[in-house]
């Protein structure tokens, strides 16, 4: 397995108005209303890919997706 090291020490000095963390569909839509409005903004993500649970990934030929498929009871 791969470790991805992706700390950038030129951003330790930087202002942020908001810092957020998680890069799924809600963390993704609020930075970029956000930054639309001017604010700075930072997003933090542990994985190497952006969008929490709406990713895919290949193994072998075939491409898998990861998002949520079902929840049960919500339209109650």
């Amino acid at each position: 397995m791969k470790k991805w090291i992706s700390y950038k020490p030129e951003l330790q000095n930087k202002n942020f108005d908001v810092i957020i963390i998680g890069s799924g569909m809600s963390g993704l839509t609020t930075a970029v209303l956000l930054a639309q409005n001017n604010y700075k903004v930072l997003v933090l993500e542990k994985h190497f890919k952006v969008g929490g649970f709406t990713h895919t990934f290949k193994r072998n030929q075939y491409e898998w997706d990861v998002g949520i498929h079902y929840i049960g009871e919500v339209h109650n």
